[in-house]
């Protein structure tokens, strides 16, 4: 008599690293989830860091440093075993112009480039501003736009009709995520 054993094969071919952010700005946390592995074991690592937990299907790493960190996770079952790993920039929150600014310039023509202006920065991309305050004003002062939502944009118009090209001046406050405050002033030119 022949005695058999029966093996069983995982198969991670459907097995996938996903995390929440795309850039991580410093004291932020990212979250990383192991997708298409149910009843699998996770052991997680970094090349710096905090994690927590290191176990489970979905954990938080909290980078100490600034430039990349990588993630890595292995999945096993059954004998088998895939590692995974994600790398990710992570910068420090600076808060100046370079980090939060308004375009110079826009051109509400209708052509879809350029046609609305928006405050730019990661900090908006990634919801971190603490406190945010957006005027634009005309040469006589008129308020055009007064904003405290940082995902608000300005098309061009007033009172429903479209601005004449002009320069119209702005004040922009926010409260970056390390609890500096920026405040800017200046101008942006409407070509059309």
């Amino acid at each position: 008599m022949v005695d058999t054993e029966e093996v069983t094969y995982t198969e991670f071919a459907d097995v996938t690293l996903t995390t929440d952010l795309e850039v991580i700005i410093i004291p932020n946390e990212v979250e990383l989830t192991v997708n298409g592995c149910a009843d699998c074991d996770y052991f997680w690592t970094t090349d710096n860091g905090t994690f927590s937990p290191v176990d489970e299907a979905i954990a938080y790493g909290m980078p100490d440093f600034t430039d990349e960190v990588t993630y890595e996770v292995e999945v096993s079952k059954n004998g088998c075993s895939e590692v995974l790993f994600r790398s990710l920039p992570v910068f420090m929150p600076n808060c100046d112009e370079f980090h939060v600014f308004i375009p110079i310039a826009f051109s509400p023509n209708g052509d879809n480039q350029n046609d609305v202006l928006r405050v730019r920065s990661q900090f908006i991309d990634q919801g971190l501003l603490q406190d945010f305050e957006w005027m634009i004003y005309n040469r006589w002062g008129q308020e055009i736009l007064h904003t405290r939502n940082p995902l608000d944009f300005w098309d061009g118009t007033f009172q429903g009709d479209p601005v004449e090209p002009d320069n119209f001046g702005y004040y922009l406050r926010v409260v970056c995520p390390d609890g500096q405050e920026l405040v800017q002033q200046g101008s942006v030119t409407v070509l059309r």
